[in-house]
């Protein structure tokens, strides 16, 4: 039994017993500062090594280069972003990504033309649309398919001629607009139908379309071809109070509606691409001077 033993205790070596050379054997600990910092070392040395292989500080540096060259503004916000946004050098893609800004660019030109194109055809549409309207109204406020109207019958046909009982006067032409109160110029200016249409179909404004269109309702709705305004006109003027001795005040107390009014103004003004009214010539003007 005592030779077992001792041959076991051969396989082992000797344990010391002393602290001090158990330390000296044991590596030399770290601490987690000097772990912390030799990470950090590692990977700002694997970042290097990115900016370097990925053309990075290439880049940097031409961006300093352009800096220096071109930028009067040191705290312009977009210097970077402006720089970067044009960068190519060295991308493997760099020819590709030009070609695409091309037809990027070529794309956005074509859309442009495109866009422009819609809204000229849309246009176009809505101007129709009130020539048709136009058309329409004139057809009712010229039953009898006149070849024109004197702006004193498109008063008429709008607004009446009623004679008021108590003063046997048309009152409704105390209303008229400025432009429509001289009878005889109103009487000899007349109004095509084509430079009627091409009138309405100029209305751009949707207050003025909207008005327009239900000027063209109550066209339709009139009896027997009353004018529209007539009865709310006659009305308005017996509220006044005015009658008989005081009719000299309804053109303050009674206004016509500010739309019918435009509307008038407009066709008195005449279509905007009629032709100028023809210069006569002084007589002899350009005669030849007699020889002597």
């Amino acid at each position: 039994m005592p030779a077992k033993t001792s041959q076991v205790a051969s396989w082992f070596p000797k344990m010391s017993t002393s602290w001090d050379a158990d330390q000296e054997r044991l590596p030399q600990m770290i601490s987690s500062e000097d772990v912390a910092e030799r990470q950090r070392l590692a990977d700002l040395k694997q970042f290097r090594k990115y900016l370097v292989e990925t053309g990075t500080v290439q880049c940097l540096v031409k961006m300093y280069k352009h800096s220096a060259k071109h930028e009067m503004r040191i705290d312009n916000p977009s210097l970077v972003t402006q720089f970067l946004a044009g960068y190519t050098d060295g991308n493997p893609d760099a020819e590709e990504i030009q070609t695409l800004q091309r037809e990027n660019a070529t794309l956005e030109e074509y859309n442009a033309v495109m866009e422009s194109q819609v809204k000229d055809l849309q246009h176009q549409i809505a101007r129709q649309k009130r020539r048709n309207l136009g058309r329409g109204i004139w057809r009712r406020l010229s039953p009898d398919s006149e070849a024109d109207l004197s702006l004193d019958e498109l008063f008429i046909r709008l607004c009446g001629n009623e004679v008021e009982p108590s003063t046997g006067e048309v009152l409704v032409d105390l209303l008229r607009p400025q432009t429509y109160k001289d009878i005889d110029l109103v009487t000899a200016t007349r109004v095509s139908e084509e430079d009627f249409i091409a009138i309405v179909g100029d209305m751009e404004s949707e207050r003025h379309v909207s008005w327009l269109e239900e000027l063209f309702a109550r066209l339709q709705d009139s009896e027997s071809g009353e004018a529209p305004y007539q009865r709310e006109l006659m009305q308005a003027i017996i509220d006044s109070d005015l009658l008989p001795h005081d009719t000299f005040l309804l053109a303050d107390a009674v206004e016509l509606d500010e739309n019918l009014v435009a509307f008038l103004e407009v066709v008195a003004a005449g279509r905007k691409d009629a032709p100028p009214p023809a210069i006569l010539e002084e007589e002899g003007e350009h005669e030849e001077e007699p020889a002597d």
